[in-house]
């Protein structure tokens, strides 16, 4: 648990670290990087990726994502047409060994996984940016912990047991209150600090969807391990596991906001 914490704590270092330099190229690095490690993490877990080629581009299309999402939707979509193309003249070449299920999963890992985590360079180019990056990652963090916290202490029902054992109902409810409660400290603090005025409802709202999100995130995350066999993604981070296992509810919770942030105004 101490090497847990630790880690955790290097984690969070980091992420503000970066979040500091959000209005450089820092923070489009720092993405890429992410969504690469994402990407290569879950193509290895499946063991459906032989061709190298076929490893490169998806690698390739989760670096270049971060960098485009600031652009127009068109870019984007340039982007994945590209890679589609490019997946399917490896599959010609080597049509005897690759399965059309396997190129949908890989598809789908390296195609959503960069694009979902680029909603944070999209969010950062919005009003007030800088506070929605702010709060994916507060939530990620307090739904995780004290979800994590509440179910030691309280947790008597399973939530989903063949999917999650550990994972209880009433840490789940623990986790949206833990995000409230947090997201409330956060909206009184910018209100206080950077003279913006909040709108606490429509942040307490949020609050809630985003500790569910984040929740299915880690349960989809559990959901692959399940199904190939695997504990972690890799062991890069010290009790945690590997890069995806710790940024699995980021990876919801960045597209929720943004999706949020089209309907509501949080920050005036």
């Amino acid at each position: 648990m101490i090497v847990r914490i630790i880690s955790g704590i290097g984690v969070v270092v980091v992420v503000v670290g970066v979040l500091l330099f959000s209005n450089t190229i820092v923070l489009n690095i720092a993405v890429a990087a992410l969504s690469v490690a994402c990407v290569y993490e879950a193509l290895i877990a499946t063991k459906y990726v032989e061709s190298h080629a076929l490893m490169f581009a998806s690698l390739g299309i989760a670096a270049l994502t971060p960098f485009v999402m600031g652009f127009s939707k068109s870019t984007v979509m340039l982007l994945m047409f590209v890679y589609v193309v490019i997946m399917f003249l490896l599959v010609f070449k080597n049509f005897e060994t690759f399965k059309l299920e396997h190129i949908g999963v890989v598809f789908l890992i390296s195609v959503i996984i960069p694009y979902f985590f680029g909603n944070i360079i999209f969010l950062n180019h919005m009003d007030h940016g800088i506070y929605y990056l702010y709060l994916i990652f507060i939530g990620s963090w307090c739904s995780d912990s004290i979800a994590l916290c509440a179910g030691k202490l309280f947790g008597r029902h399973k939530l989903i047991p063949k999917v999650s054992p550990k994972k209880t109902v009433e840490g789940a409810i623990g986790g949206i209150v833990g995000t409230m409660a947090g997201y409330a400290v956060t909206g009184v603090v910018v209100e206080r600090c950077f003279e913006l005025q909040v709108n606490f409802l429509a942040l307490l709202l949020l609050a809630v969807g985003v500790s569910i999100i984040g929740q299915v995130g880690d349960l989809a995350a559990s959901t692959i391990k399940r199904s190939f066999q695997i504990k972690d993604f890799g062991n890069v981070i010290p009790g945690h596991g590997g890069v995806f296992d710790r940024f699995d509810s980021v990876l919801f919770i960045a597209p929720f906001i943004a999706l949020f942030a089209q309907f509501f105004t949080i920050f005036l």
